[in-house]
């Protein structure tokens, strides 16, 4: 690709770049040929386990548990203050991170327990973020429908004006034609 992929002639560049040269090669219809052929089909979807980052992981709908021993703390009725959670396993994280690199100074042989350590933090962290993923999804719906809400009654009160200003000038018309005939 060139170097001004994105850039418009008048130098500003686009939001998205554009798709890759390669899509001129597929057709958009149903019809096939040698020269262009249809798209290829989406892989698979992955069914059971897989592999990632040389751990094995499942497939499984909504949010899997955690593996080690759950470092959250949950409150009396069963619920968890996430905020307050991510904000004390951050500043652990710190801590463990600035832990590590003082046992990699003074002892570099000894410092899996702490990288484990780690590891382990941020998979509850990541846990945590997982659990506000519906709440996001709402938040963002609802917002997006508050927008599209707005617009649609920015448009019609636009709308209800121009009938206005043309009620008006129907009415100056037929005025003008009365005095006149």
């Amino acid at each position: 690709m060139t170097e001004n992929a994105g850039v418009s002639a008048t130098g500003q560049q686009s939001l998205y770049p554009p798709p890759p040269e390669f899509y001129r090669l597929y057709r958009d219809d149903a019809e096939g040929t040698a020269e262009r052929p249809l798209p290829p089909l989406p892989p698979q979807p992955v069914e059971e386990t897989f592999q990632m980052f040389g751990e094995m992981h499942t497939v499984e709908p909504g949010i899997p548990a955690l593996q080690a021993q759950s470092l959250i703390h949950t409150m009396a009725n069963g619920s968890i203050d996430i905020k307050q959670e991510l904000l004390h396993m951050n500043k652990e994280l710190l801590f463990s991170f600035e832990e590590l690199l003082s046992v990699l100074i003074d002892q570099p042989s000894s410092s899996a327990n702490r990288i484990a350590d780690i590891g382990d933090l941020l998979r509850q962290m990541h846990h945590l973020l997982n659990m506000l993923r519906p709440h996001q999804a709402w938040a963002t719906l609802a917002q997006t429908l508050q927008s599209e809400l707005r617009h649609r009654q920015a448009a019609a009160t636009d709308l209800q004006q121009q009938v206005v200003a043309a009620q008006r000038c129907l009415e100056s018309c037929t005025v003008k034609f009365k005095d006149e005939g």
